[in-house]
C-alpha cells in the first residue's frame, strides 16, 4: 500500500472497538476507507417464494468467506437468481430463468501513477447455461479471464491510465436440481474495527501484507 501525502488524512478507523462501520458514518477517524473485493456464489433449496429464496441466496453468498453478512451495500453487482433445470433437461429447451451454474468476476487494476489517475475495479456476471459439466464451465471461465482483463486494459486506454499490475479472482457454482443460485461480486467501503488497526497506527498498514496484518493482530490463531 502506498503511504499518502502528509496532507491527506486517510486514515479509515471506526467508531466501534470490535465492528466495522459504513464509509460515510458518523465518528470515524480520518477520511479514508477500506476496500473489500469479494467475488461469491451460493444455493439455497427452492421454497414457494422466488422472491424470499433470491433474498436467502444472496445473503449467504454474503456471509460465506469474508463476512459480509451485517452490511447494507448500496450497490452490489450479481446476476438475477437462477435455478436449475430438471434432470435431462437439453440447452435448447431450457426456460427464461433456468442454468446449469452461475459465475461471477471481480479485479482491481493498480494505476502506474496515482498522484494523476485513479484504479480500476472491474465486476462481471452471468449465466452457465451449457451442461452440467464442471470442466466445461471452469474452461469457460479461464477464457473468460483473459476477456475481463482486455476489458480493463481497454478500459485504461479511454482513461488514458496505464495500469503497474491487476488482482482477479472469479467465483462459481453449479446448480443442483431444485436449487436457487446467485453470484456476487462486490467491492464495499468501510472503516477498520478499532482493534483491528495494528500497534504502530493506523499508517502502518501501508507497510503490510495481509498475512503479515493478520499474524500482527493474532487474526486465525
Amino acid at each position: 500500500m502506498k503511504t499518502p501525502p502528509a496532507e491527506i488524512d486517510r486514515r479509515a478507523i471506526s467508531p466501534y472497538r470490535r465492528h466495522c462501520d459504513g464509509y460515510g458514518a458518523p465518528g470515524a477517524e480520518g477520511n479514508g476507507y477500506v476496500c473489500l473485493l469479494k467475488a461469491a456464489t451460493a444455493t439455497v433449496e427452492k421454497g414457494s417464494d422466488a422472491l424470499l429464496d433470491g433474498i436467502v441466496a444472496y445473503d449467504r453468498a454474503e456471509a460465506s468467506g469474508a463476512h459480509l453478512g451485517q452490511i447494507n451495500m448500496v450497490t452490489a453487482y450479481r446476476p438475477k437468481r437462477r435455478r436449475h433445470p430438471a434432470d435431462g433437461t437439453r440447452r435448447s429447451s431450457l426456460k427464461p430463468g433456468q442454468a446449469y451454474g452461475v459465475w461471477c468476476f471481480i479485479a482491481l487494476s493498480i494505476a502506474r501513477d496515482r498522484e494523476r489517475t485513479v484504479d480500476l475495479f472491474m465486476e462481471d456476471a452471468g449465466l452457465w447455461r451449457e451442461n452440467d459439466d464442471p470442466r466445461a464451465l471452469e474452461a469457460f471461465l479461464d477464457r473468460h479471464r483473459r476477456a475481463v482483463v482486455r476489458s480493463i486494459v481497454a478500459c485504461g486506454g479511454n482513461q488514458r491510465t496505464r495500469f503497474e499490475r491487476c488482482y482477479l479472482t472469479y467465483a462459481y457454482t453449479l446448480i443442483e436440481p431444485g436449487q436457487v443460485g446467485t453470484a456476487l461480486a462486490v467491492a464495499p467501503y468501510f472503516t477498520l474495527a478499532r482493534d483491528a488497526v495494528p500497534p504502530g497506527g493506523f499508517g502502518a498498514l501501508y507497510d503490510m501484507t495481509l498475512s503479515q496484518w493478520e499474524r500482527a493482530m493474532g487474526f486465525g490463531e
